[in-house]
C-alpha cells in the first residue's frame, strides 16, 4: 500500500458499490484515490432511496443524538519542550514522562510540560 490508505483495493471495493473515480481525475500523490463519485447507473438505481433520504433525514436530523467529541479512551499526550532556541520539542504519554527527566542532548536542559 505503500502508506496510502485509498489505494487500488480501495477503488475496486468502492466500485463494487458503484462508485467511480471520475474520468480524467489523476490519482491523488500520497492519498491514492480519495474522492470516487456515484456512477449515473447507481444514481439511477437507488434514485428511489435517495429521494427518500432526502425527504426523512431533515425529520430525523434533530432528534439525534450526536456522539461526544471527547477522545475517550485515548490517553493524553504531554507536550515537552527544551531550553534551546528555538526550543525543540515533542509529543509523549504521561506515564513515559512520570519515569524520569528526558534530557536535551544540545543544550543539556531536561525538557519541560508545555
Amino acid at each position: 500500500m505503500n502508506g496510502v490508505y485509498h489505494n487500488q483495493s480501495f477503488l475496486t471495493a468502492a466500485e463494487e458499490v458503484g462508485l467511480v473515480w471520475p474520468d480524467g481525475a489523476e490519482r491523488v500523490k500520497g492519498k491514492g484515490f480519495p474522492n470516487p463519485v456515484l456512477s449515473d447507473a447507481a444514481r439511477k438505481r437507488h434514485a428511489p432511496d435517495l429521494l427518500a433520504l432526502e425527504e426523512i433525514i431533515p425529520l430525523v436530523l434533530p432528534h439525534l443524538e450526536l456522539p461526544s467529541t471527547s477522545r475517550a479512551g485515548r490517553t493524553d499526550r504531554l507536550s515537552m519542550s527544551c531550553s534551546c532556541t528555538p526550543p525543540r520539542k515533542f509529543r509523549i504519554g504521561r506515564t513515559v514522562a512520570a519515569q524520569g527527566p528526558i534530557i536535551c542532548g544540545v543544550c543539556g536542559e531536561p525538557f519541560k510540560a508545555e
